[in-house]
């Protein structure tokens, strides 16, 4: 028998979709880590180029760093890199509560 809470655990402190292998569900696992990968790396991509930001040419000096920090206020106010964010936690959220109550439901129908 898996204890639910395992596949839980998996989920939640592992990684998202451990616990779907856990339940032997690979398919499921490896959607919700292929998404998971792809959100991450999409989210790492747009907050990059908001920290490795490249000044015009000519801009130096306080007028530069004005521009920069400018620049950086508004892309951090990006919506696309919040929903990719918020996309990247309910995946996770959900990855551990399917897993939880996956192994849950075949626990108790082996009773």
């Amino acid at each position: 028998m898996r204890p639910p809470i395992i596949a839980g655990l998996l989920s939640g402190l592992l990684w998202p979709g451990a616990g779907q292998f856990y339940n032997k569900q690979h398919r499921k696992g490896a959607a919700i880590t292929a998404a998971v990968l792809a959100l991450l790396g999409y989210f790492l991509w747009r907050l990059a180029r908001i920290f490795f930001l490249v000044l015009p040419p000519g801009l130096s000096g306080v007028e530069g760093w004005v521009e920069a920090q400018r620049i950086r206020f508004l892309a951090l106010h990006d919506p696309l890199l919040h929903w990719s964010l918020y996309l990247l936690v309910a995946v996770w959220v959900y990855a551990m509560i399917d897993a939880v109550w996956v192994a849950a439901r075949r626990a108790s129908a082996r009773k």
